[in-house]
């Protein structure tokens, strides 16, 4: 009986032996969080139109192991780092050590255009400009699937307030894009006295802001995206969940220019152009297309923009069924006169007669889907990718979803090619 029971005592505590090894052995197969680290950005401003940068990294582990930043010399200044700094040209290559490290630098906001015109400007009393202009473009090297926890911070002049397209108050705000393993801020900033209005449309929070002492029209501006932002977001249901709309008056450029959660739109342009179109729509289209084009084909990109502008005003009743027809027809015959759609830059006729080919798409799809299906399929299918949009692409994505290829499309229909 001993030997029995020590026997029976002996396969319980090899049992448990084999037990632990098993769970000790599924604990380790655990998935694990992928590895993170913190980067601050902290942006002084000064009045004088000059900002002031720094770039911290807080890591433990080399997470990221190198930054390469793109930096136009002449405006990007000073560069100072406890760490080796290397430059060659317009490329500034920095490495933190394996608990981080800070860069700072410094930069000129105030940008003029070659028409004279400006796009960011610094006053005694207010800023407008893109995140983009203090902070240049970034390539990162980092640990297999390390990412970054991103915060941008803002030192304002006494009395300053400020608005950006991210989520955040007093000056801070978290930068999370899910497209990029290392965050870099990008879109539209207006800091200063300010005048804002702020209102929740189609699951979108809205800001529209300009300096306080311009006479911008942001009631006006928060009814027309309360008609049309709907209609925008049932055509790209990605639509960013958060927008700021910023103004401004002279001598900033007289239209709208977008970013990928804001955009810019003078204080004198109309809502709705004498030709049937709209500045403000056109930026939206922009901003949920969220794309460029390969070299020559930016047609494509104007055109869609263009063509929506009016499209989604006849949805919304905005403008009647006669008058959106007015409007493509005002447009064809502008770009009647182009001999080449092909073009680094398409504005003017140029993307007058894209629209005139969309629209030909958009009506042959209908036409072959018996209106089951149509430019909306198509967009909606162009803005699940981010690579630059090509005229190859767009027929492929118009062959699928109407079954069949777009005689609008062919080579021969499209002026250069």
């Amino acid at each position: 009986m001993r030997s029995r029971f020590a026997r029976v005592g002996h396969d319980v505590v090899l049992c448990a032996g084999v037990l632990a090894l098993i769970q000790a052995g599924c604990a380790s197969a655990q998935p694990t969080e992928p590895p993170r680290y913190r980067v601050d950005y902290h942006v002084a401003l000064d009045a004088d139109g000059m900002a002031s940068v720094t770039l911290t990294v807080d890591q433990s582990g080399q997470q990221l192991r190198q930054l390469e930043f793109v930096m136009a010399q002449g405006r990007f200044t000073n560069f100072a780092s406890a760490l080796p700094i290397e430059r060659d040209g317009d490329r500034v290559r920095w490495q933190p050590d394996s608990s981080g490290g800070s860069i700072s630098w410094q930069v000129n906001l105030n940008q003029q255009r070659q028409d004279g015109s400006v796009d960011a400007m610094v006053t005694q009393r207010w800023a407008v400009f893109r995140a983009e202009d203090a902070i240049p473009g970034i390539a990162s090297r980092s640990a297999r699937g390390a990412s970054a926890d991103t915060t941008l911070r803002f030192e304002l002049p006494t009395g300053w307030s400020i608005v950006t397209g991210y989520l955040g108050q007093d000056g801070e705000f978290d930068v999370d894009d899910a497209n990029r393993r290392f965050d870099r801020p990008d879109g539209w900033i207006v800091a200063g006295a300010l005048g804002v209005r702020h209102d929740l449309i189609a699951n979108t929070r809205v800001a529209v802001a300009a300096p306080r002492e311009q006479q911008a029209r942001r009631l006006d501006v928060m009814a027309f995206m309360n008609w049309h932002l709907p209609y925008v977001r049932d055509v790209f249901p990605a639509f960013p969940d958060r927008i700021l709309i910023a103004m401004a008056d002279d001598p900033f450029f007289r239209g709208g220019l977008s970013a990928p959660n804001s955009l810019f739109l003078h204080t004198d342009r109309p809502l709705i152009s004498g030709n049937g179109t709209s500045t403000l729509l056109h930026e939206l289209i922009h901003i949920g297309l969220g794309r460029r084009a390969v070299k020559g084909e930016d047609w494509i990109i104007e055109g869609l923009a263009e063509f929506y502008s009016v499209a989604l005003m006849r949805r919304a009743g905005t403008i009647t069924p006669r008058r959106e027809q007015s409007a493509f027809q005002s447009l064809q015959e502008w770009g009647e006169s182009v001999r080449d759609l092909k073009a680094t830059q398409s504005k003017g006729a140029r993307t007058a007669r894209a629209v005139g080919v969309l629209a030909d798409v958009d009506a042959q799809i209908r036409a072959a889907t018996n209106d089951r299906r149509s430019l909306d399929d198509v967009v909606r299918r162009l803005a699940a990718s981010e690579e630059p949009l090509s005229l190859r692409e767009l027929r492929i994505a118009v062959e699928a979803t109407a079954g069949q290829t777009s005689r609008a499309l062919d080579d021969s229909r499209l002026p250069g090619y």
